[in-house]
Formats: structure tokens, C-alpha cells, sequence
């Protein structure tokens, strides 16, 4: 089986859906992992201007105002985006014969923190990533 990767446009996922010949899995909800570094980047910084350690921060980019969950784990720093990604809307446009599995990926969330979100309904705190959104790969895309 293969898990779909969840940045393609939901016209394509679909299409790669109904035409797979084994099974898939297929990312619904979580909280999409951005980067990785092996370097203990919270930490150093801590160290380096001597202030507590904290091995989890959100960081607000001023400019596109997106907020980014930064983990620290023994084998590195993980940035995620603070929006959870949720797709569960769609599931229904799907031919789930295919399907082997849905993934529900909480890695960025407590799993308190995505039955919260899921029994309150909150979804102001997600994105459906590319789903309807196209990706520009060169300046040309661009029209």
C-alpha cells in the first residue's frame, strides 16, 4: 500500500483515487509537518541567550502571518503548521474501495488537543492545504 501525499488538488487526488490499482492510505487530519532539522534548534537557542528551555513553541512569521508549532524531539526540531489539515469533508467524493486506510496523524497535536477540535467543531483552525488551491512550480505557472 502507498500513503498519498496530501498537496495535490482534490481533482487530482481523486483521479489518483479512482485509478490506483492497490491500496492507499490517505492523510484526513493533522497538523502537516514543514520541516525537519536534525539540529536541537529550540534548545540552542535557549542556551545560546540563556532563557528556559522549552521544547515547544509557536513562531509568527510577520510577514505571511502564519504560525508554525516547533517540537523538539531527541533526534531534532520539527516545524508544523499550526493549522491542523482536514480534508474529512471531502472523504465523501472519494471511491473508498480504494482506500486502505484514512490517517488521522495527530504527531503535531496532543490527542486531547484533536478530540477538542473535533467535538467542538473549530474548524476557523483548519486548512484543507492544496485541495483547491494550485501549486505554482515555476514563475510561468503563474497567470
Amino acid at each position: 500500500f502507498e500513503l498519498i501525499n496530501n498537496d495535490v488538488l482534490k481533482v487530482d487526488l481523486k483521479n489518483i483515487i479512482d485509478k490506483v490499482n492497490k491500496p492507499i492510505i490517505l492523510n484526513v487530519f493533522g497538523k502537516n509537518n514543514i520541516m525537519y532539522s536534525r539540529r536541537h534548534l529550540l534548545s540552542n537557542f535557549d542556551d545560546y541567550f540563556n532563557i528556559k528551555k522549552d521544547n515547544e513553541v509557536i513562531i509568527r512569521d510577520n510577514i505571511s502571518k502564519c504560525e508554525f508549532l516547533v517540537r523538539e524531539y531527541d533526534l531534532g526540531s520539527v516545524f508544523f503548521n499550526n493549522m491542523y489539515f482536514n480534508i474529512y469533508k471531502y472523504l465523501n467524493k472519494f471511491n473508498d474501495n480504494n482506500i486502505m486506510y484514512y490517517l488521522i496523524y495527530p504527531f503535531g497535536c496532543s490527542f486531547d488537543d484533536m478530540v477538542n477540535y473535533i467535538n467542538t467543531g473549530d474548524f476557523d483552525m483548519s486548512d484543507d492545504g492544496f485541495m483547491n488551491k494550485k501549486t505554482i512550480y515555476k514563475l510561468g505557472d503563474k497567470k
